[in-house]
């Protein structure tokens, strides 16, 4: 929050009268839970600032460039103060469990990647650091009609969990309001070689979002093949993971549940069978699970 006061003062020497005109900006410090981020010089910025950072950088085509390190960055500016920000940067988010705020970590993923389903580009890709509680992806332990079934018919097995994450999770992120809806493609599951969009604001990543095409086949790690629309690795991803294959582990992608490595979901449905969706193991590689076992949840999400 912010108020600003202009004071103005007269004096004259005699012969020429001078108005002096001075403008003070009073800010109201973010509360803890309100802070998103703290930059290298210590301010400190919620998620309505993150939210003006991806239109700033959105309006300016030269925004995001590659530092001496290669590493992707962008460029903006929010509550004031041009700020840069690299892929792999973290920030807090607090979820609401139970009445309770826990802050949880995300990080950013990449810049201008995904579409809007309003058109155009979201400015800010982030994924979860830590997981979320333990979840299915359905309890009919099916992956017919993929990531975007609803879960609810015998011949719409799907994904209970998308549900759940855009609906009662969705409510309970602090951020949620600056949250955007994007098209992500998935594979319709039992083998189909067929694609299809869903509009969601929070999603699970795809195997070819994190690693790039199998060597041997048309694959991407244990799914049909890609589902970033060509788009290819999200940025931290593709550093990330660098040459290591889909099926050998690896400690940068090792995410935790309750401060111990744990397995989480992806979207992608198995290759081979009807009831599997892949997921990345406790270990950091790839393979699947039964698609009624629990595993953890690491959503994305646009700003």
């Amino acid at each position: 929050a912010k108020g600003t006061t202009t004071i103005t003062a007269s004096l004259a020497d005699g012969t020429y009268p001078v108005i002096c005109t001075v403008t003070v900006t009073v800010k109201k410090p973010l509360a803890a839970d309100e802070v998103a981020y703290t930059d290298s010089n210590g301010n400190k910025y919620s998620w309505e600032h993150i939210n003006e950072f991806s239109a700033s950088i959105l309006s300016n085509a030269n925004s995001v460039t590659t530092n001496d390190d290669g590493v992707m960055q962008a460029t903006g500016t929010m509550n004031g103060n041009t700020v840069t920000i690299p892929v792999g940067t973290q920030m807090t988010v607090q979820v609401t469990q139970s009445g309770t705020k826990k802050a949880y970590k995300v990080r950013v993923l990449g810049f201008k990647y995904d579409d809007l389903t309003s058109g155009g580009k979201a400015g800010i890709t982030f994924d979860f650091v830590d997981l979320l509680p333990t979840a299915k992806m359905n309890s009919s332990n099916t992956n017919v009609e993929g990531w975007g079934g609803s879960g609810t018919e015998s011949n719409d097995g799907g994904c209970e969990l998308r549900g759940t994450l855009n609906s009662t999770t969705l409510a309970s992120l602090n951020n949620k309001d600056y949250i955007k809806a994007v098209n992500k493609t998935y594979y319709l599951g039992n083998s189909s070689t067929e694609t299809r969009t869903k509009s969601d604001k929070l999603w699970l990543l795809a195997c070819s979002e994190i690693w790039p095409k199998n060597s041997d086949s048309t694959r991407y790690g244990s799914a049909m093949g890609d589902e970033t629309g060509g788009k290819g690795q999200y940025p931290l991803y593709k550093t990330l993971v660098g040459e290591t294959a889909w099926s050998i582990g690896n400690s940068n992608l090792v995410k935790k549940l309750n401060n111990s490595s744990y397995s989480w979901w992806l979207r992608s449905p198995y290759c081979y069978y009807s009831y599997a969706f892949c997921g990345v193991y406790s270990n950091g590689g790839c393979d699947s699970s039964s698609a009624n076992l629990y595993s953890g949840v690491a959503p994305g999400f646009c700003i």
